[in-house]
């Protein structure tokens, strides 16, 4: 097995929670990224009850009540309003 399959998954994400102004996302690998709300205005604008109905799949993070989401790429790479 290669480094490239065997790290794979890494940065998937395996929690996530609205804290404030931020988005906090835990990672596979336990890294605890902060993102700020604010390039997710659609969450940002929800209720508490909204922000707290999410699910996470690993590569994205959906919110159910909101029906939409957002991929680790976003998170990871910064690449917010694509």
């Amino acid at each position: 097995m290669s480094d490239n399959e065997l790290y794979a998954d890494r940065n998937d994400a395996i929690a996530a929670e609205v804290c404030g102004k931020q988005l906090v996302v835990t990672t596979r690998d336990g890294r605890v990224i902060h993102t700020p709300l604010a390039w997710f205005p659609w969450l940002e604008q929800a209720t508490p009850e909204q922000q707290a109905d999410q699910r996470v799949f690993g590569t994205s993070i959906h919110w159910n009540q909101i029906d939409d989401g957002v991929s680790m790429e976003v998170i990871l790479l910064g690449r917010y309003g694509t």
